[in-house]
Order: C-alpha cells, then sequence, then structure tokens
C-alpha cells in the first residue's frame, strides 16, 4: 500500500469513528457557541450603552464573536490522547508500524475540524447576508482561510509537544491547562486583545495564540493592514516550522527514553 493511500485509510478510519462519539462532538460545539454568545452580548450590551470600544460596534462584535467561535472549534487540540498512550505504552504499536505518529494523530483529529468548519461557516454566512455585509467580506474571506489552515497546524504541533512532555512528566494535565488558560488571556478570542492593557498586547507578541485568533478575526473585518497581514502570515509560518523541530525532536528523545527503560 502506497504512503499517500495508507494514510487515506486512515482517514477514512477515524471519520467512521467520529460517529461514534457523535454526542459529545456537538456538545463540544454548543459549549463553545453558548460561551462566545455570553461574550457577545456582554460586549454588545456595552457597546449599546455608548462606551467607548475603538473600532467595535454592536454589529461588529456579532462577527468577531462569530469568528472566534468558528476558529476556537476548528482548530481546538487536545494533548490528553498523546499522553495517555505514551502513560500506557500503547504508542509502542506505532513503533512497529510503517506510519508517522504525529501524521496519524492530526488525521484522527481532521474529520471533527472539517465538520465544525463546516457548521460554522455556514451559520457566519446566514449572519453576514442577514447584517447586510456578506458582499464586504469576499475578499477578506480568502485571507481568513489561509490564516485558519495555518492555525490548525500550529494549534495542532503545539498540544503534540505538550502531549510528548508525558515522556518525561507522568501528570500532564497541569501543564496542558496552563497552556489553555494562558492561551485565552493573550489570544484574543475571549477580549479583542485592542481593548486590553498595553502590557497584555506587549506579551501577546511573545506567543503564537495572537496569530490563530485575533490578527485572522481582524483581518477579516477589515482592521489589519496589508503589512500586519503580511507580517502575521510570516511569523505564523516560522511558529509552525519552530514547533515542528521542536515536535520531532523531542519525539526522538522520547523514544530513545522508552528505548532505555525498555517499554
Amino acid at each position: 500500500m502506497s504512503s499517500l493511500r495508507k494514510y487515506v485509510v486512515v482517514f477514512k478510519l477515524y471519520f467512521q469513528k467520529l460517529s461514534e462519539y457523535r454526542a459529545y462532538f456537538f456538545l463540544g460545539i454548543v459549549n463553545s457557541v453558548i460561551t462566545n454568545l455570553l461574550l457577545l452580548l456582554f460586549w454588545s450590551s456595552l457597546a449599546g450603552s455608548g462606551a467607548n470600544l475603538g473600532p467595535y460596534t454592536s454589529t461588529t462584535f456579532v462577527h468577531y464573536y462569530l469568528l472566534a467561535a468558528l476558529i476556537a472549534s476548528t482548530i481546538g487540540a487536545s494533548s490528553e490522547d498523546i499522553a495517555q498512550e505514551i502513560k500506557n505504552g500503547t504508542i509502542s504499536v506505532y513503533l512497529v508500524k510503517p506510519v508517522d505518529f504525529l501524521l496519524v494523530k492530526f488525521l484522527s483529529k481532521l474529520p471533527a475540524k472539517l465538520i465544525t468548519f463546516s457548521i460554522g461557516s455556514m451559520v457566519l454566512i446566514v449572519v453576514l447576508i442577514f447584517t447586510n455585509m456578506f458582499g464586504n467580506f469576499g475578499p477578506r474571506a480568502g485571507v481568513f482561510f489561509v490564516f485558519l489552515l495555518l492555525s490548525i497546524l500550529g494549534n495542532y504541533l503545539l498540544y503534540f509537544v505538550v502531549g510528548l512532555s508525558a515522556f518525561w512528566i507522568q501528570e500532564t494535565h497541569g501543564l496542558t491547562s496552563f497552556v489553555s488558560m494562558g492561551s485565552r488571556l493573550v489570544a484574543g478570542n475571549i477580549i479583542p486583545l485592542d481593548l486590553l492593557p498595553a502590557v497584555f498586547v506587549s506579551i501577546s507578541y511573545l506567543f503564537p495564540f495572537r496569530y490563530f485568533y485575533f490578527l485572522p478575526i481582524r483581518a477579516f473585518l477589515g482592521l489589519a493592514s496589508q503589512n500586519e497581514i503580511a507580517t502575521g502570515l510570516m511569523l505564523e509560518c516560522e511558529w509552525i516550522i519552530s514547533l515542528y523541530i521542536l515536535a520531532r525532536l523531542i519525539w526522538r528523545f522520547g523514544i530513545k527514553r522508552l528505548e532505555v527503560i525498555g517499554i
């Protein structure tokens, strides 16, 4: 079986498996929608009260948090499954199979991402039509989609690296929670970064999260300059390359450690 066909089969298997967990899957979507709806209600009411919120209006906030929900549900990743396979030793199965563990785990998450993106995109299009803004976002949608594809890769690699820490750390839940909470503070998916104090904006440049959430949304809404978009895409690519190299290095050292202890 060729390499490409082998991974196509893997993707199909995980797509079929998704139906077994459809209740859990849709609960995750509902949770994301409710969270962003509450944020939307809060900021929209604040905008309606006449508060100075920069470039944001009640309508803009509707678009902002719909996009935030779409990104969160599409690029969402987990490190727990990777960490669990390392802890219980089942990861050794992948060592005797002619497959790439990093790619297999990515394909295992891809079906859910495709479905959530499709559902979220349809909701977004309906809202844009009803707010008479659909025609304004055509060219920017392409830029947003490029950002989204890169964000899927970047966020996956980040949590893959966190999951691989289980080679050395017995309990990885704390590290996962730390990364998750940290991303929410500086990603802009809860509060737009340009509404936060300058210190948070400065901190956000030290991490990749602003390029996963805040910048794609700004690009879609027409709030980002061409230079900001180009720089953001370049920096996000640099983050992805760095995370990929880091993931490969950690995987190599982790496997050597398993061989030493005889798992």
